[in-house]
């Protein structure tokens, strides 16, 4: 059957099971509290020194009992970043996928001697399997770079990507690793590379003392003898630090 967390369309689920006098009878219990059709939220995020204002909303609709959903964001920081975001969300768009497209345009500034500003805007489109571990990706979008060296300032990414994710957890330990495939310059040409990011975390506790550990490889290979685009590498810090290296 259909998970009720996959459709997003519940605020609040609560199960009750009822074992009956008889060898053969149970009771199951559901009580669900529906999300609402409208919906918008605001806040402000500090990130890389520089505040930001957001907002989103987001519109359910019930036609087609697949709770599909259209949501979209906006957000100014006090350094002229912004970004607006409109997502379309389509769970069970098969009988084992989830569909995700996506819209974008995100314009970042950056506090460095010589203020530099990184404008990106596209496309992307997500299948991801409902009850397993890979998701697949098309993005499609352009990138432009001012006032940051000798960086080619302009740049157009056409790109697949596979992803694999790993869980697994239990009352004490937790694990996740998350390997991700993008193969560049497919199927419309443009910056040709390929790319390999693999992210492992782990946690153990016992009784009030806990840790965690975190490990992060990537590797990126560009084709026609050019050098990668900056959007495209490894950063040390976080991914909003600028220091990418290649």
């Amino acid at each position: 059957g259909r998970g009720a967390a996959d459709l997003d369309a519940f605020r609040d689920t609560v199960c009750n099971v009822d074992v009956g006098d008889k060898n053969d009878e149970v009771t199951i219990a559901v009580a669900v509290q529906e999300e609402a059709r409208h919906s918008l939220a605001y806040g402000a995020l500090v990130a890389d020194g520089e505040l930001s204002f957001q907002s989103a909303w987001a519109y359910r609709d019930d036609e087609f009992n697949n709770a599909q959903q259209l949501r979209g964001a906006v957000s100014m920081g006090h350094r002229s970043s912004s970004g607006m975001l409109l997502e379309m969300i389509y769970p069970f768009a098969t009988k084992g996928h989830h569909l995700r497209a996506h819209l974008f345009n995100a314009t970042k500034r950056f506090a460095t001697p010589s203020p530099a500003a990184e404008e990106r805007r596209g496309f992307s489109l997500r299948v991801e399997e409902a009850r397993g571990p890979n998701a697949f990706t098309y993005n499609l979008q352009s990138r432009s770079l001012s006032n940051y060296g000798t960086e080619e300032p302009l740049s157009v990414k056409s790109s697949f990507a596979h992803s694999y994710a790993l869980l697994h957890s239990t009352p004490n330990a937790s694990y996740q690793v998350l390997n991700t495939w993008e193969l560049g310059g497919l199927p419309l040409g443009g910056y040709s590379f390929w790319k390999n990011h693999t992210e492992a975390q782990a946690s153990y506790s016992k009784g009030p003392l806990g840790m965690a550990v975190f490990a992060s490889l990537g590797l990126l290979q560009v084709g026609g003898g050019k050098k990668s685009h900056i959007c495209d590498r490894f950063f040390l810090g976080g991914p909003l630090n600028f220091r990418g290296f290649r």
